[in-house]
């Protein structure tokens, strides 16, 4: 208490200390006391501060508002960071994924164009010796040439034969393609 009575008269500032009623109970010596023969008084400047740390406060306030409204910024900026890196992630795996497809279609196509090039002359090898052979036939019209006649029957019969095989792994070829073409689409490729 000693210290806060010696604290009270040594301050360099003037201080009242009033009670609930707004008396004034004490007041320290720098207020400048002088006495007259009317009694004793005080000369001091009395500043109300209420005011300003009104506005202290407020300004406190303001900026624990900032501050806050600073961190829901930054983190909004960090979520709505991390979606756009997802969906930059997802775009560019999605164009790696139509890159491939479309590398694979590619081939596929070139392996269609090659097999019908390869089919073409695989089928126009035999319909030429059928033609050939049946043109032939019709030039021996005697019982002599019976033997050569039944040579160009049977080649056009072999023939016939083996454009029926060509044919057969020509339409097993496009089953196996089509298979494929399911699976890539049920794997999404």
């Amino acid at each position: 208490m000693e210290m806060l009575d010696a604290l009270f008269r040594h301050a360099t500032e003037g201080i009242i200390v009033v009670n609930r009623g707004g008396v004034i109970v004490m007041a320290n010596p720098s207020l400048s006391p002088f006495q007259t023969s009317e009694g004793q008084f005080v000369v001091a400047f009395i500043i109300d501060i209420t005011e300003r740390k009104t506005q202290e406060k407020r300004i406190l306030e303001a900026n624990e508002q900032i501050h806050k409204l600073n961190a829901e910024l930054e983190e909004r900026v960090r979520q709505r960071t991390a979606e756009l890196a997802d969906a930059t992630r997802s775009v560019e795996k999605s164009q790696r994924e139509v890159v491939k497809a479309l590398e694979k279609e590619r081939e596929l196509n070139q392996m269609k164009s090659q097999f019908v090039t390869v089919a073409s002359h695989e089928f126009r090898t035999p319909l030429a010796t059928i033609l050939s052979s049946s043109s032939l036939i019709s030039k021996y019209s005697s019982a002599k040439d019976d033997e050569k006649r039944q040579k160009h029957i049977q080649r056009i019969k072999f023939t016939v034969n083996n454009l029926t095989e060509i044919l057969n792994d020509f339409l097993s070829i496009g089953k196996l393609d089509v298979r494929v073409e399911e699976n890539m689409l049920l794997k999404g490729c």
